[in-house]
């Protein structure tokens, strides 16, 4: 008669470890998804430069 070996804890430190790669994924894929709707977003509410004057004629003169 012959026995067969199952070893439990190799199935839990798999399970474990692609708990903890799908965990990693899912942080992954916010962080950069929350930057890039940021990026989005930022892109549509810019303020003009700050060198940006407006007295100014359009051959940089100052108007008076």
């Amino acid at each position: 008669m012959q026995v067969e070996v199952v070893f439990l804890h190799i199935g839990t430190k798999i399970s474990l470890n692609r708990k903890g790669l799908t965990a990693f994924a899912v942080f992954l894929l916010s962080f950069f998804g929350g930057k890039r709707r940021k990026s989005v977003l930022d892109a549509h509410c810019r303020s003009p430069p700050a060198n940006l004057d407006f007295q100014k004629n359009s051959d940089w003169r100052y108007l008076r």
